[in-house]
């Protein structure tokens, strides 16, 4: 079957900080304002985060999800640093978990920016 492909994206100026997921399949463009003292990296974090439980909730059985922060892909990779992992990306992990028990695959891609 086919994937639900997910883009993710994450965003801070010297105002505000914010990320965003978009479902091409829906023509969905879900955008979360943050807290502005958040890193670049806690933001790509929470869109991909927020990506993954709406694919949760729609049911998806194979996730793709498109993200352009090496970052956080590289931190998905390397879970042998737990403790000092970042909040957010110990509950993507939880996630993960959970969605591997339920027999979904989730594939994470790198994209240019």
């Amino acid at each position: 079957g086919n994937s639900d492909v997910v883009f993710t994206d994450g965003s801070k100026d010297g105002i505000k900080c914010g990320c965003a997921f978009y479902y091409p399949r829906s023509k969905l463009n879900q955008i979360f304002s943050l807290n502005r003292h958040l890193s670049i990296y806690t933001a790509e974090a929470i869109a991909i985060l927020e990506a993954l439980k709406f694919c949760q909730r729609i049911g998806s059985k194979k996730i793709a999800v498109m993200t352009d922060s090496r970052s956080v892909l590289q931190s998905l990779e390397n879970t042998t640093k737990l403790p000092k992992m970042n909040y957010v990306v110990r509950d993507i992990i939880k996630l993960l978990t959970e969605l591997h028990c339920r027999s979904v695959t989730v594939t994470f891609y790198w994209t240019k920016a």
